[in-house]
């Protein structure tokens, strides 16, 4: 092999640009891999495992209240990311609504509500009753969704806004 030597600096760079999986005995190194964003434009959104898990899920302003419908997971470990902010210089004025509307999977977890008049609180969502989650005219948001089961979905995250979020039964 010679007597060349390689700087740690040049190792950084090689795994940094690794286009596979290295095994290494009980270890792998993974390329690092950059989700997907779906943009949603003005519009109400059904939400599929095949169309937008794992990836991000972007929001901009919107003309009126917007549904969010999310599939039941089929599994544990499906994840959604939404992202979401109003105008770019005021809050949107309509609301957003993430919800399961066949009364089969629910919210679990607890939303950081980061309140523009600098209160900060956490909402929880209970696992068992919580089929809705509603952003009300949020500045921003970042909300991360992942299955524990078929009939639970963790969330996570925070929203941004004058009024909080809620969660809620639909039925």
């Amino acid at each position: 092999m010679g007597t060349k030597r390689v700087g740690l600096a040049r190792m950084e760079a090689l795994i940094e640009n690794l286009k596979r999986e290295i095994a290494l005995g009980t270890g792998t190194i993974r390329a690092i891999t950059v989700p997907e964003w779906v943009t949603n434009g003005d519009a109400d959104l059904t939400v599929t495992e095949a169309l937008h898990a794992g990836k991000v899920i972007y929001q901009t302003d919107v003309s009126a209240d917007k549904d969010y419908n999310i599939a039941t997971p089929s599994a544990a470990g499906i994840t959604y990311r939404f992202i979401g902010v109003g105008t770019g210089a005021a809050a949107d004025g309509h609301d957003i609504i993430l919800d399961f509307s066949d009364d089969a999977c629910y919210f679990k977890g607890a939303v950081v509500f980061l309140d523009t008049d600098n209160e900060v609180s956490a909402i929880w969502g209970n696992g068992s009753t919580h089929d809705r989650f509603q952003i009300n005219v949020p500045a921003c948001y970042d909300l991360t969704l992942v299955a524990l089961s078929t009939g639970v979905m963790y969330i996570t995250g925070y929203v941004v806004g004058a009024t909080a979020p809620a969660f809620a039964a639909q039925d």
